[in-house]
């Protein structure tokens, strides 16, 4: 049954938020207190490089807070992630004001683990992830973005997820341009010898991210961020 918020509904266009349909309502009603509150962080305006995503990006303010507050604060980063999120709820909170107000220099999206994880497939994935570039550039038409292949999660390479995220990995290095779209795989930075994953750098879902796979991430990530960053880039 579709939960009763206080929020408009959406035209036959705009798909509602899955969390509306599949979610209990204290999970809804935290899923919606996001949104608004980065809504109003955009209409304040000011926010050179946005971070944007599921619960990967959230999890910065979480186990990765020390990380974030070293490596991407400086840069004037604000994060938008959410826990939960596939590419069509990116869709809805972009056309919902998330990005109104704002012209960051560059943003980061990584969306997509949650798509595969319940069964979207490859195709609609990649559909939904384009679908989230068209809508970012609509809004931020001077905006550059850095999208994220998909970090590796569940067990050995053989694994059908592994599978499925290499898979989708390969075609959403295709809609970069090299202008107005980077494509960054940090994957590789998670994977041990053999192809397993480096158990110390996520939690036991072998999904998330723990402050080690944090520390991991933000060690390969900055870099390429701070260059992008720069005036002359």
């Amino acid at each position: 049954m579709l939960l009763t918020l206080g929020t408009p509904s959406p035209s036959p266009a705009q798909s509602a938020p899955h969390v509306l349909y599949e979610s209990e309502q204290a999970d809804a009603e935290r899923w919606y207190a996001l949104h608004r509150s980065y809504v109003a962080r955009a209409r304040a305006g000011n926010v050179p490089l946005l971070f944007l995503g599921d619960s990967l990006m959230y999890g910065w303010l979480v186990d990765g807070i020390a990380s974030w507050k070293a490596a991407f604060v400086p840069l004037g980063a604000e994060d938008f992630g959410i826990g939960g999120d596939r590419t069509s709820d990116i869709v809805w909170r972009i056309r919902h004001g998330e990005l109104d107000g704002i012209s960051p220099r560059l943003a980061v999206l990584s969306i997509g683990t949650n798509d595969l994880g319940q069964g979207r497939g490859v195709d609609a994935t990649v559909a939904g992830v384009a679908a989230c570039l068209r809508a970012i550039h609509l809004k931020l038409p001077e905006t550059r973005v850095v999208l994220i292949g998909i970090l590796p999660r569940g067990g050995g390479p053989s694994e059908p997820i592994r599978r499925a995220v290499a898979a989708a990995n390969a075609r959403l290095a295709r809609l970069a341009d090299g202008k107005r779209v980077l494509y960054y795989d940090s994957g590789a930075t998670f994977i041990a010898p053999g192809g397993t994953l480096r158990p110390e750098l996520y939690h036991r879902d072998r999904l998330h991210l723990s402050g080690g796979g944090y520390r991991a991430w933000a060690g390969v990530l900055r870099p390429k961020v701070a260059a992008l960053m720069r005036p002359s880039s």
